[in-house]
């Protein structure tokens, strides 16, 4: 097994979302249903990792930021811009690869 594989995606499409992604890594750990973004017109795109929101402990609410939308912590990091930006390239090429109706026929979102 290579260092990790796409072992479902479900596509749902929403702004940069593409739909959600499960990987298994070679040392047994799965990431489920995460994130898979692309940019219009981008070939690239990328793959969030785990986040939780940020609860206010006064109100018990999810903290927002000016727009409203709600306000995440990672939960995990790639610990170099470099590793990420590879791992997202490389599962965002297997699912265009596996998946190609997550895309239009140029491999748009």
């Amino acid at each position: 097994m290579s260092q990790f594989q796409v072992i479902s995606f479900h596509p749902l499409r929403r702004n940069t979302l593409a739909g959600f992604a499960t990987v298994r890594f070679s040392s047994g750990l799965i990431l489920h249903d995460r994130a898979v973004h692309v940019h219009p017109g981008a070939k690239g795109g990328w793959v969030g990792l785990p986040a939780t929101p940020i609860i206010d402990t006064k109100s018990g609410q999810a903290q927002r930021d000016p727009r409203g939308k709600i306000v995440y912590a990672a939960i995990a990091e790639w610990s170099e811009r470099q590793i990420g930006d590879r791992f997202s390239e490389i599962v965002v090429g297997i699912i265009r690869e596996r998946w190609p109706e997550a895309f239009d026929a140029g491999g748009e979102p």
